[in-house]
């Protein structure tokens, strides 16, 4: 597929961030260009004046004033934690030529800042920092990793790295980094009809041996069900009607069937276990 990699100018490059378990957020490109169906950050696309039709078809690349952000790093205290990335992957296919992440991760680095930061890719890119990253003290890495037998999902997401390549990658990544998280998601409303599945992903997570897990259901917010629909048109009928038949009560039983196995399996989960944003759909 053809990208449109355009530029664009950012006034600060950190932000402040509302999300759960971080401070702060960097977000080195605009779009990503895995073009996950059920993404929540297709909403970034009204920044850039596109459609969220266009979503994975463009990049916009962050130009920021490195010394603007040595100077906002060396302000932070030591309790505070940044994350890379919110509304990005900060490896996505870009990345591998033009490097943004990774000079911002030297920045880091370089900087005064003494608080944790995390990476959070869906992408084997990463290893090729890994160098870089073994020298950030506070450095935790996450891998997202949806359920990795679930054949399906490659038609929710069609253009990023397999689960078994990001697999393959946290275990590079684990004998290399301090800490190391896995981020099990999403959880489709599907998946309560495939709980072996789900429950086989655990265990290999388990084997893995992350210092910690997130697990996150689908966001059922209803722009997100729109952009799915083509895509949930070509599932199996049975799975088709888990998104129109009780979805909400779907992903309930299986947030309580995944917080059971994480239990059972000693897995360390981060915010009490799977994170529900059905309550917004």
């Amino acid at each position: 597929m053809k990208y449109d990699i355009q530029q664009l100018q950012s006034s600060s490059i950190l932000t402040k961030s509302n999300l759960p378990d971080t401070d702060y957020v960097i977000n080195p490109y605009v779009g990503c260009q895995f073009a996950c169906s059920y993404c929540y950050a297709t909403f970034m696309t009204r920044n850039v004046g596109r459609h969220r039709s266009e979503w994975g078809k463009f990049i916009y690349v962050k130009n920021f004033d490195e010394t603007k952000l040595l100077k906002q790093l060396s302000k932070l205290s030591a309790d505070k934690k940044i994350l890379l990335s919110s509304v990005t992957d900060p490896y996505t296919f870009a990345e591998n030529r033009l490097k943004r992440t990774r000079r911002i991760l030297e920045l880091i680095r370089d900087s005064e800042f003494r608080g944790s930061v995390g990476i959070l890719t869906k992408s084997p890119t990463i290893l090729r920092d890994l160098d870089l990253i073994s020298s950030i003290k506070g450095a935790e890495v996450g891998m997202t990793i949806p359920v990795i037998d679930d054949l399906n999902m490659r038609l929710l997401e069609p253009f990023a790295p397999s689960a078994k390549a990001r697999v393959s990658a946290l275990e590079k990544i684990r004998q290399r980094c301090e800490v190391v998280y896995a981020f099990l998601s999403p959880l489709m409303p599907y998946h309560v009809l495939q709980k072996d599945l789900v429950l086989q992903t655990l265990r290999r997570m388990q084997e893995l041996s992350p210092n910690y897990i997130y697990a996150e259901l689908l966001n059922l917010r209803k722009d997100i069900r729109d952009t799915m629909l083509p895509f949930i048109a070509k599932l199996p009928q049975n799975l088709q009607r888990s998104f129109f038949d009780s979805p909400k009560q779907n992903l309930k039983n299986l947030q309580t069937f995944v917080n059971e196995e994480l239990d059972k399996l000693n897995l360390s989960p981060r915010l009490g276990g799977a994170m529900d944003h059905s309550i917004n759909g």
